[in-house]
């Protein structure tokens, strides 16, 4: 009966939880308990109790309590993404083990370190340790060691906090290609870091030269930015041809802004950088549903089969066909220039400024007699825009359209008869807005 109580109560033993607290049982404090506890779960008692975790996580466990930088590394990654060890209290788990295989001189588990540390968590390995093993890869040429010391340096973790050093070593892990630290830097660059104020200019700069190495994704990336930049980062004649090239190498995001480019056309400061130009914008339409997995026909696409004539529409056809994609060597050697900008072409892009439903009233089928409220005036003689805001409301009055009579007859421009270029900016303002009456809901 002694016996048997004695069995019963050795079993209870091996059945119960383990005594490590269950929050951060996986930790580096807490591991070397927890595997001792699995190691009696798991191994020839596993008859008498269930093996809470797999072999081969046993096995990573174990690899890692003993010192194993790549076991380390692993189990520090799946504790932070919450890929199995339950109970590993995920980041808080995960950052002590990235320290011990960063301070054995894994450069990836530093990187991943400092991440958790930028996010708020306190310390959990010796840093100094980090920094120095970091610093010798760096002079070996590591491209992640220069990118995890550089974060080091710029809080001054286990380092002297050196904000010039971080840049440099930033700079030159960007400069050799490694994409990780360019994306850190244009971060840096773009929103700032402690002791690192934002810098547009520098930011384009590394655009234009990894643009200059062919990479179409950094085209696309500066043309946005000089096309879209404010200031000094507004450069349209650069922006143009960085866009060109990309759209050129068939890189889908600068074939898009292509097509709305050439849709829409380009104005700033009330000058018309880019006229609409439909053959050149269902051109690209054209080449942009080549792509497999393409959905069906866009409202663009649809819009311009609309409103384009039968020449024009074969046109942009012919040189859809005939287009082919540029090498990276001909698209940077290709002379891109910005198309000059007719009197037509500026009526355009007044036309395409209208939002879509407005848009549509005055950007007529081929062979449709515009109506005279539909007819676009030439904005240098003011009764003619006079008469064509009037006509504008006439339809309006006519339709019992009260929103668009009220923004009509309410628009305090429409009798500006000046020449100066201010007075005919008044005067596109003045027939734009009564125009968007006619897009506006309908009020009885």
């Amino acid at each position: 009966m002694r016996r048997s109580a004695y069995g019963l109560l050795m079993v209870l033993i091996l059945l119960a939880p383990p005594a490590v607290a269950q929050d951060g049982r996986y930790d580096v404090d807490h591991a070397p308990a927890t595997l001792k506890d699995l190691q009696s779960r798991c191994g020839l008692l596993k008859v008498l109790t269930t093996c809470p975790l797999p072999a081969e996580d046993l096995r990573l466990l174990e690899r890692a309590v003993q010192g194993d930088r790549l076991a380390q590394h692993l189990l520090a990654s799946r504790l932070a993404s919450g890929n199995g060890f339950a109970g590993g209290n995920g980041a808080r788990s995960a950052i002590g083990w990235f320290g011990r295989s960063a301070e054995q001189g894994n450069p990836e588990a530093a990187l991943r370190y400092n991440d958790l540390r930028s996010d708020g968590l306190e310390p959990a390995a010796d840093e100094t340790r980090i920094a120095t093993v970091l610093q010798g890869s760096a002079r070996a040429g590591s491209a992640t060691a220069r990118v995890a010391l550089s974060e080091m340096m710029l809080y001054g973790r286990g380092v002297a906090r050196d904000v010039a050093g971080s840049m440099q070593l930033l700079r030159q892990a960007a400069d050799s290609g490694d994409i990780r630290a360019r994306q850190r830097l244009e971060r840096r660059l773009l929103v700032g870091a402690p002791g690192v104020p934002p810098d547009r200019a520098g930011l384009i700069e590394i655009h234009r030269r990894t643009a200059a190495s062919g990479d179409p994704q950094a085209m696309a990336t500066l043309s946005r930015m000089l096309l879209d930049g404010t200031g000094k980062a507004f450069d349209p004649a650069e922006g143009y041809v960085w866009l060109m090239r990309a759209a050129h190498l068939a890189h889908a995001p600068a074939v898009e802004r292509a097509i709305r480019l050439f849709d829409e056309g380009l104005v700033r400061d009330n000058r018309t950088i880019v006229a609409p130009d439909p053959v050149q914008a269902y051109m690209w339409v054209l080449i942009a549903t080549r792509r497999p997995g393409t959905p069906g026909p866009s409202s663009t696409q649809a819009r311009l089969q609309e409103t384009m004539s039968s020449a024009d529409l074969a046109e942009a056809r012919r040189r859809a066909a005939a287009w082919r994609p540029m090498t990276a060597a001909d698209a940077l050697a290709a002379a891109f220039e910005l198309p000059p900008v007719t009197a037509d072409g500026e009526t355009r892009a007044i036309v395409a400024s209208l939002s879509g439903d407005t848009r549509r009233h005055f950007e007529l089928p081929p062979g449709v007699v515009p109506q005279p409220w539909q007819r676009v005036p030439d904005f240098n003689r003011a009764a003619e825009v006079a008469a064509a805001i009037t006509a504008i409301g006439g339809y309006c009055e006519a339709q019992g359209h009260s929103l668009c009579i009220s923004v009509c007859r309410a628009n305090p421009y429409i009798d500006r008869t000046g020449d100066t270029p201010a007075d005919r900016q008044r005067r596109i303002d003045a027939w734009k807005m009564c125009a968007s009456g006619v897009g506006m809901p309908r009020f009885r």
